[in-house]
């Protein structure tokens, strides 16, 4: 007979987030959670457990280890277009931005629904200088945002990415 499983912690026989996952992220116990996105990693190495480990790593200013880990998991399921969102938020922070752009458009061929994919496409042209492309990026952003469900990382209310858009669109008229 096959040998019982040691004792471990209660989620680590069930598949789905680990048991305090979400009171570590909404405490931001970044650390916490980033070992406990990686014992369940080991489980079930999803693209939304892999895309949530990779938030944690550049959240935690793990920028090229998640940028590295981003790009493993689109090599792997191209079709994952969050993936691509946080690749292309990573450029943006590191002002790389053809590569920036690259990933978020990547991301909006995929799934044109993306409010943050818009927001950060709108950031990166208005860094260039390109008011019209931005201006079409922030209302992109407008017209999405009642669907805008925050999370953790995205630094924003709903609130608040329609406060943002407007005064870019409203700077970018003048």
């Amino acid at each position: 007979a096959p040998a019982a499983p040691a004792p471990a912690a209660p989620s680590a026989s069930r598949s789905g987030p680990p048991q305090g996952l979400d009171r570590l992220l909404a405490t931001e116990d970044l650390a916490g959670a980033l070992k406990a996105v990686e014992e369940w990693r080991a489980r079930e190495p999803k693209e939304p457990v892999l895309h949530l480990e990779a938030r944690l790593l550049a959240a935690l200013g793990q920028g090229p280890k998640a940028a590295e880990a981003l790009r493993k998991l689109v090599a792997k399921s191209p079709l994952y277009a969050p993936a691509y969102v946080t690749l292309g938020i990573l450029c943006e922070r590191q002002a790389e931005d053809a590569e920036a752009v690259a990933q978020l458009q990547q991301a909006l061929y995929l799934d044109p629904k993306l409010p943050l994919a818009w927001f950060h496409l709108g950031n990166v042209y208005q860094r260039q200088k390109d008011a019209r492309r931005a201006a079409h990026a922030y209302r992109q952003t407008l017209k999405l945002a009642p669907h805008f469900a925050p999370e953790w990382d995205s630094g924003f209310t709903k609130a608040l990415l329609v406060k943002v858009c407007e005064q870019n669109i409203a700077r970018l008229s003048r």
